[in-house]
């Protein structure tokens, strides 16, 4: 028998770099839950209806998908920005849109549009799937902000004052 060859040093440390991290993060997440079943049902209980809200209204105003969407100024205008291409962003904008909310759709919403149409999830004329990614967007950072702000909570009264930020 040829006995196997050890696996790459650099491989190893960087699985066991990545399992560190994803240790920390885990960890960082279970002290995150209150340790009382009343205050961590209370927590539950108010984050979803935090993302109830948040994401209760995003298919509001899209018509049937036999008929064109009629898109609000706004989301017509960031829509245009993030397909077009990197040269005429450029030229358009130069560099000082990085500090601008357009620059986070593009970042952020082109490459998960393109990811949606590679797999046909787009309906071609419509535009809904590019609507309801730009969307969601504001609506998963606004979800995160909510385990923020009871985070900051947290630390700073202890869980009772998180969970009274949290339902602010």
């Amino acid at each position: 028998a040829v006995p196997s060859k050890p696996p790459c040093y650099h491989t190893v440390m960087l699985h066991s770099g990545s399992l560190r991290v994803f240790r920390r993060i885990r960890a960082a997440l279970v002290a995150l839950f209150p340790a009382t079943r009343g205050a961590r049902m209370l927590f539950i209980g108010l984050l979803a209806l935090g993302v109830f809200l948040r994401t209760a209204g995003l298919a509001w105003g899209i018509p049937p998908r036999d008929n064109a969407p009629s898109f609000y100024h706004d989301e017509g205008h960031v829509l245009s920005h993030v397909e077009q291409s990197n040269e005429t962003f450029r030229q358009q904008f130069d560099w000082y849109e990085l500090i601008r909310p357009v620059f986070l759709f593009r970042a952020i919403g082109r490459p998960l549009i393109l990811f949606g149409r590679s797999f046909g999830w787009d309906d071609g004329g419509t535009r809904i799937f590019e609507l309801m990614v730009l969307r969601t967007i504001p609506a998963a950072f606004s979800i995160a902000a909510l385990l923020a702000v009871y985070a900051v909570g947290r630390a700073l009264g202890g869980v009772r004052t998180g969970l009274w930020a949290l339902a602010l």
